[in-house]
């Protein structure tokens, strides 16, 4: 397993603190971020409802990439 590097990480400030967390979680953050404050995101939620927010969305997006698949091969 390798370490994270500053590219692949971003921090940011949640309710109950402020965490590092991998940089793709930005389309979940995107939707949640309510503000800066010197370049630290701000998001109105915790870092566990933030993660079942983007395990949603990962969801979301792998049922919808099956589905797009199926379709594409029924043609």
């Amino acid at each position: 397993m390798t370490t994270p590097s500053v590219d692949s990480t971003t921090v940011v400030q949640f309710s109950d603190g402020e965490f590092v967390v991998p940089v793709w979680w930005m389309r979940s953050l995107n939707r949640r971020t309510t503000g800066y404050t010197n370049g630290v995101r701000i998001v109105n939620c915790t870092l566990n409802e933030m993660r079942q927010f983007v395990n949603n969305d990962m969801l979301a997006d792998t049922w919808s990439d099956a589905i797009r698949r199926q379709r594409s091969r029924a043609r």
